[in-house]
């Protein structure tokens, strides 16, 4: 026994463990310079950045693995550790670790050669004509530059992790380790949800959102937004589906177990856009693939966790009631869900109800009848989109976060500001922020051209990425449930802002970019 033991602690990179221990040493060092100086902290931060781009130069698929959870947490428990006149860095912690990151991986591509490979083909192209589309119709409307250039930054900048997969040269086997990373962060994420609702909403000291339409609270976790963890449950639970439909005997049954949390935690979100968007995304992908024991293994698994989610006690300790107040504009940097308005009273219950089903049929009822906000911009959309049909409105200028920093003019000439906000006296609240459609704002903002070449820039990869998981079997798991998370995330951007904020617009350009980097290496090797 004492051999094997040695040559494993031989084994392990000295190098590795050592920069590992920095960067905690480091990261510990700067929360405790955030109690004394903010300068201390920001000096702490930047040392921390440092060595973060040198460990990912050196350890380029660890480095995608940071990127990918870093912007998840943010506004939970960055929040606490920043000093309070720097919380704003913590909105911005996953453009800092892009920044550091994205070109570490560049410079060990290009010193291996994986470069010029990599950043040929349509996918750059498709980019890039979405840019100069952007620009000129930035130009023809009169967009400001700081907004345009926000409005675009904010759209494209985690399309960056899709190329960084394949320059940091992931194959099947790195990238499946990254994939599973991924789901077990996510995992863990709702395990604590689960126990939430079981135990009362504000353990480690945690909070809930407070329910509009009967649902008591909606559950976050360590997110925070309900609609966020709704969409990044529906991408990670395809994962252990498609290895419970691909594997037998006890691997099976740790995949169904681990989907049925993945489940429950989904349900107690309460995000219905979610539950829509996952249903849609796994019957396409079931049928882009032909692999219809997926949908099979998925009907059952939504079954068993809907019935333990109705049975499992809530609130077994005891928690206080959420707390809900509008925010007024112009306070703080807009978020991408919705916030409580005067026309829905949140709910006064500090507890989950289980009424999944009428919740479900509630809201699709809403949306059919109209009445729905996200109906009605719908509507309110069309009048602009009819004047602008080709390069739309300009970047910046309708339904995301930047409209809402700066006051956009399509707003006041459609009457879009009297659907997004209410006014008291002489201040305006949001009734929700952005139009919570990122499709509708895409295709108003970029028209119809500008939305063809950013929709192709996720279609290609998808349908390449498809036929390989119905060419060979080897790797079909991980494959099929990107393909799986893809269509779940194309689905889900109808009712949310998925593509725009960081927590959802990461995992799904970086799972994008591993499935097409395991595609292309094998289309490279089969020559």
């Amino acid at each position: 026994m004492r051999v094997p033991a040695a040559g494993r602690l031989a084994s392990v990179d000295g190098t590795g463990l050592a920069i590992a221990i920095a960067c905690l040493l480091l990261a510990a060092l700067t929360v405790l310079a955030g109690r004394v100086s903010p300068w201390a902290f920001v000096a702490s931060g930047a040392a921390l950045l440092a060595i973060t781009a040198v460990a990912a130069y050196r350890y380029p698929r660890a480095g995608l693995a940071a990127v990918l959870v870093g912007p998840l947490f943010d506004r939970t428990l960055l929040d606490r550790m920043v000093p309070t006149n720097l919380t704003a860095l913590s909105g911005a912690f996953g453009e800092m670790l892009l920044v550091v990151i994205g070109p570490a991986i560049l410079l060990r591509a290009l010193h291996e050669g994986r470069a010029r490979r990599v950043l040929t083909g349509w996918p750059l192209a498709l980019l890039l004509t979405f840019l100069v589309l952007a620009g000129v119709s930035a130009l023809v409307n009169s967009v400001p530059p700081v907004v345009a250039v926000l409005g675009l930054t904010v759209t494209v900048d985690a399309i960056a992790l899709f190329f960084l997969a394949p320059l940091a040269g992931v194959d099947l086997t790195r990238g499946s380790r990254i994939v599973w990373f991924f789901a077990i962060v996510i995992g863990i994420a709702s395990l604590i949800a689960v126990l939430q609702a079981l135990l009362g909403t504000t353990i480690l000291g945690l909070s809930a959102t407070a329910g509009r339409s009967g649902e008591g609270v909606r559950i976050g976790s360590l997110v925070g937004d309900p609609n966020a963890f709704g969409v990044l449950i529906g991408m990670v639970l395809t994962v252990p589906i498609a290895a419970a439909a691909f594997s037998s005997g006890r691997g099976r049954l740790l995949a169904v177990g681990f989907a049925l949390v993945l489940a429950v935690a989904l349900l107690f979100t309460y995000s219905r856009g979610a539950w829509f968007g996952t249903l849609i995304g796994i019957v396409a992908a079931s049928l882009l693939t032909r692999q219809l024991r997926l949908l099979s293994y998925a009907v059952g698994i939504g079954l068993v966790a809907l019935l333990l989610a109705s049975v499992l006690p809530r609130d077994v300790l005891g928690s206080r009631p959420p707390q809900a107040s509008p925010r007024a504009i112009g306070t703080g940097t807009p978020t991408t869900s919705a916030t409580p308005s005067r026309s829905a009273s949140p709910s006064a219950s500090n507890i989950p109800s289980s009424d999944f089903l009428g919740s479900a049929i509630d809201r699709a009822l809403r949306i059919a009848s109209g009445s729905d906000l996200r109906a009605r911009l719908v509507r309110n959309a069309g009048p602009i989109l009819a004047e602008h049909p080709i390069l739309g409105v300009g970047p910046g200028r309708y339904g995301g976060a930047v409209a809402a920093w700066y006051p956009t003019p399509v707003y006041r000439a459609y009457g879009t500001n009297k659907l997004l906000t209410y006014q008291i006296g002489f201040k305006k609240f949001f009734h929700q922020q952005t139009v919570d459609n990122f499709w509708l704002h895409l295709v108003v903002e970029s028209g119809i051209l500008g939305t063809l070449a950013f929709g192709g820039l996720i279609l290609l990869p998808l349908l390449r990425i498809a036929r390989a998981t119905r060419e060979a079997t080897e790797g079909r798991v991980v494959l099929t449930a990107i393909v799986a998370a893809g269509l779940v995330g194309v689905f889900s951007s109808a009712s949310t802002m998925l593509l725009e904020a960081n927590a959802g617009a990461f995992p799904f350009w970086l799972l994008l970019g591993l499935g097409w980097s395991i595609v292309r290496l094998r289309e490279v090797q089969a020559g």
